[in-house]
């Protein structure tokens, strides 16, 4: 099924991350990346590999709203802010 898509923005991506799928996984284990990345290649009827990365993660049993970049340069400046906690995390 596919990965809701809450705000879409050029430089990053809020998904509606299911419990039970894993963030990132080794090669042939399904996960939210993976989805993600085939989603919106479709979606865009892109030609080469969309970027997808992560600058966190959530456990494989916990849902939640993941951040997700769309680019090198994204991931890296929203990693160093998850680094310095200028973006904070929440769980319920």
């Amino acid at each position: 099924q596919p990965i809701r898509i809450l705000v879409d923005e050029p430089h990053f991506l809020l998904v509606d991350k299911p419990a039970g799928l894993l963030t990132q996984a080794i090669p042939g284990i399904p996960d939210l990346q993976k989805i993600l990345t085939v989603q919106i290649k479709q979606q865009l009827d892109h030609s080469g590999q969309p970027f997808i990365g992560l600058p966190h993660r959530l456990d494989r049993g916990t849902s939640g709203v993941l951040l997700v970049a769309r680019n090198a340069r994204s991931l890296t400046r929203l990693s160093e802010q998850f680094h310095s906690r200028k973006i904070e995390k929440f769980y319920l």
